[in-house]
């Protein structure tokens, strides 16, 4: 089968889940070294999700990019507020050798009506993350992890700054890119864009969108993918990567808050400050809003951070020691809440700490194609066709076993043999079908 059609029987095989999955925002997946002798990871999915709908995260396939895979189990929500919750599910897994691995998570279905993806009530929600293993260079010990916690709503009219900004534990060089939303490797989700006038810095990771006339209330996603690079040979290589799909809910609210950014002193004008070791330093942050009283947050992973709020103004005091010194910059980030019920409205100032005058070099950020050393067919899912069916389905797939389960939505087995790449429905009543085959299970329907 052609690779264009396999594609597009992505979003067909999960269509079917529509009638029952609509739930899923967005979503990552994180890792986290526990064995180097062994290349043993703890790999973890978290997606956020509609706290409205009764389902649950999981029945998703879980790729580790070595070949195998698991259906991941159905986990509880936990509520955020009125409309976000999340779910989180862990395993642990051995990579055995070095290489590199693309660990993939797909499931059905997204949200309804997301403004900048087209049909997404029928689009499966797809994350994944890269890890390059290696015992002679450094290799990711543990996906980067946000500092503030994530914003979902957005206000129109006013410009939305959103920290992305992670934590950086083994100080190396990351660098953040968005990319479109997609549904599969390699293929975007149906008619994506990215509204005008959004971006992310690609060293302070803020996000920055001043929504315009043009776009429309409602749920927008977007996809930021977080690489991290280590020094070898005196080039930057990249190590790992992980892909954050995050919603921005953009609502007519009234009210505002901003963080006065410019003119902070002592932060030059790539919103950095040099600290060098045994010295520290002050500054002060001021917020505007239409009135009432504003919080101040402060998120960081240098430590010697101290600070105080003054009314609408924030005092920090920074230190720099010995200890902390090193060759990439921390990240501060300052988060100014303005309470509108049942809403909070959110504005993010993010800014780099050195430890020694740094000049950041021009990183990009490679394609995922360059970087797979296993097999493409791997990562190949033999994808039941045509879907819907009346009579056969084929599977494009060089070696499969001599007979599959076929499972109906009351939970009876039709056991149902291959002969040349196809499987005979003819006798099966009308419905919906999960076919199991090895470590994974399609939907279709029978016509």
């Amino acid at each position: 089968m052609k690779k264009s059609l396999f594609f597009l029987l992505v979003i067909s095989v999960f269509s079917a889940n529509s009638l029952w999955a609509t739930h899923l925002r967005s979503g990552e997946i994180s890792y986290e070294l526990i064995d180097e002798s062994n290349f043993t990871y703890k790999i973890t999915v978290k997606a956020y999700n509609d706290v409205n709908s009764e389902v649950r995260l999981g029945d998703g396939t879980l790729y580790f990019g070595d070949g195998t895979s698991m259906i991941l189990p159905m986990v509880d929500t936990t509520r955020l507020n009125s409309q976000v919750g999340y779910s989180e599910s862990s395993v642990t897994h051995s990579y055995g050798e070095p290489g590199n691995y693309l660990i993939q998570y797909a499931e059905a279905n997204r949200n309804p009506n997301v403004i900048n993806i087209g049909n997404s009530i029928n689009t499966i929600l797809y994350l994944e993350s890269f890890i390059a293993i290696n015992d002679e260079v450094v290799m990711s010990k543990k996906s980067p992890e946000l500092l503030a916690p994530p914003v979902f709503t957005g206000q129109y009219g006013k410009e939305i700054n959103v920290s992305l900004a992670v934590k950086n534990e083994q100080d190396l060089k990351i660098r953040y890119e968005l990319v479109a939303c997609k549904q599969w490797v390699n293929i975007e989700v149906e008619d994506y864009f990215i509204p005008e006038g959004v971006s992310v810095d690609p060293i302070t990771g803020l996000f920055t969108w001043l929504p315009s006339e043009d776009d429309a209330i409602g749920e927008y996603n977007f996809a930021l993918k977080i690489a991290q690079f280590a020094l070898v040979d005196g080039e930057y290589q990249m190590v790992a990567f992980v892909v954050r799909d995050f919603q921005i809910i953009l609502k007519d609210i009234d009210g505002a808050v901003k963080i006065n950014d410019e003119d902070v002193e002592p932060i030059d004008n790539n919103n950095a400050l040099v600290l060098e070791p045994n010295n520290s330093d002050s500054l002060y942050v001021y917020a505007t809003m239409n009135s009432g009283e504003v919080n101040f947050e402060v998120f960081s992973d240098l430590e010697n951070v101290e600070a105080e709020q003054l009314n609408d103004s924030l005092y920090l005091e920074l230190e720099m020691t010995d200890e902390l010194s090193r060759v990439n910059p921390y990240i501060v980030t300052v988060r100014v809440t303005y309470q509108v019920e049942p809403d909070s409205l959110v504005n993010d100032f993010n800014f780099l700490v050195y430890s020694q005058p740094t000049e950041e070099p021009d990183i990009e950020i490679p394609d995922t194609n360059e970087l797979i050393t296993a097999n493409e067919e791997k990562y190949e899912v033999p994808l039941p066709y045509p879907n819907p069916a009346k009579d056969k389905i084929y599977l494009d797939k060089v070696f499969l076993p001599k007979e599959v389960k076929v499972v109906d939505m009351k939970g009876n087995v039709y056991s149902r043999t291959i002969v040349d790449h196809m499987i005979d429905i003819s006798h099966l009543p009308a419905g919906v079908y999960i076919l199991e085959l090895a470590n994974d299970r399609y939907q279709f329907i029978k016509e």
